[in-house]
């Protein structure tokens, strides 16, 4: 294995290490009750792409077909995530000039480089913007998968077909043991179980890097880093929340722990509701994202105002916008925590925080140990 490689798969699996420390984070123990995955999808506006149409003026009413689809695109409910500037050339003379579309990522990523470029023709506009691999994420989403691993291949066979079979069955395995913490509401007296449990459900799909109908789709995924251009490894990429999809995990690096790590902060407690704080971006989709997370409506949770269990003579009172939790918008049974009732600052509370970080402590130096024997192996030979 050459040391680059090495190198990238190690600071993937620190990523991954540090973002699961943070859904066990003081601040998580008061944080919003809902998942990260269900929040981002309710919550959370994809970036726009920048798509700029380059063309003569005179060319404007001639290629106002191939616009108005365009446009369609960016004002139907079943919209696509990106924002059109048509720029007007001065070239002159009687040589033909093919008005040409290039299409940047959002400019708060910081990537200049254009993410594709191409000639303004219709078939162009509709492969930039859809494609039946995307559609499948979209609506695998919509109809309440958690989290979508995309699997893109290696194109070895045999290493391939291994890995993935390895990551069907894990994740079959999270889904059946992971559950919403959130849920889980005895770290604090005075709390009730709030609705039925939320379920997970995550979709493994793979991905030929070869598939020329999803050029533009696979493009999206490794321009994002220069070195996963580079990277002839096979990669399995989480998308959730508005086609949200986190830096993959690559060869060596798909393995439980870090696919655990991984599931576990995207089904975790929200403990940021600003997109840009969370590790990753948004993907170039169609959809119509507003009528997606609607099974769930929000109610309020009253102040936490003391760190002493409830009275039995506790009564509940108007309740103030001070919390979040997910729960079926018909289920009469829905208990809330009762005023009084600790959140954080508990024993329990810091007990379970140096719990997790003795564990991902531990976790990070056995995952580079192994990693530096495997090197050292490579080398000897």
């Amino acid at each position: 294995m050459k040391t680059k490689t090495v190198i990238r798969i190690t600071v993937g699996i620190m990523g991954i290490i540090s973002i699961w420390f943070l859904s066990f984070s003081p601040s998580n123990l008061s944080a919003c009750l809902t998942p990260v995955f269900q929040y981002a999808l309710e919550r959370w506006e994809p970036d726009l792409y920048q798509v700029q149409v380059t063309c003569r003026e005179s060319q404007t009413n001639a290629f106002k077909e191939v616009s108005d689809l365009l446009s369609r695109y960016v004002g139907d409910e079943t919209r696509a995530n990106i924002d059109v500037s048509f720029v007007h050339t001065n070239i002159s003379g009687s040589a033909s000039f093919e008005p040409v579309m290039t299409v940047y990522y959002p400019p708060s990523l910081g990537i200049n480089a254009p993410l594709w470029t191409g000639k303004f023709t219709k078939e162009n506009v509709e492969k930039i913007i859809n494609s039946s691999f995307r559609h499948g994420i979209v609506k695998s989403i919509i109809e309440g998968t958690s989290i979508v691993w995309v699997f893109l291949e290696s194109g070895e066979k045999e290493k391939d077909d291994k890995i993935y079979e390895f990551l069907e069955k894990e994740l079959k395995t999270l889904q059946a043991v992971l559950k919403f913490q959130g849920n889980d509401l005895e770290a604090g007296p005075g709390f009730a179980s709030v609705g039925p449990p939320i379920r997970f459900s995550f979709s493994p799909v793979r991905l030929s890097r070869n598939n020329p109908e999803e050029a533009f789709f696979i493009s999206n995924l490794l321009n994002m880093s220069p070195e996963l251009l580079n990277s002839k490894q096979p990669m399995a990429f989480p998308v959730y929340g508005r086609g949200r999809v986190l830096p993959p995990l690559e060869g060596e690096g798909i393995n439980s722990n870090i696919l655990r790590m991984a599931c576990e902060f995207l089904t975790g407690s929200c403990s940021c509701e600003i997109k840009d704080q969370n590790p990753g971006i948004d993907l170039l989709l169609l959809a119509n994202w507003q009528a997606a997370g609607q099974g769930y409506t929000e109610v309020a949770l009253p102040s936490l105002t003391s760190v002493m269990p409830a009275q039995d003579d506790t009564k509940q009172k108007d309740l103030p916008s001070s919390g979040r939790q997910l729960h079926k918008p018909d289920d009469s049974r829905t208990q809330l925590p009762v005023s009084g009732a600790k959140v954080d600052g508990t024993n329990d509370g810091n007990r379970r925080i140096v719990k997790h970080v003795m564990i991902i402590l531990g976790m990070a130096a056995a995952v580079i140990v192994l990693i530096s024997i495997s090197v050292f192996r490579g080398q000897r030979k």
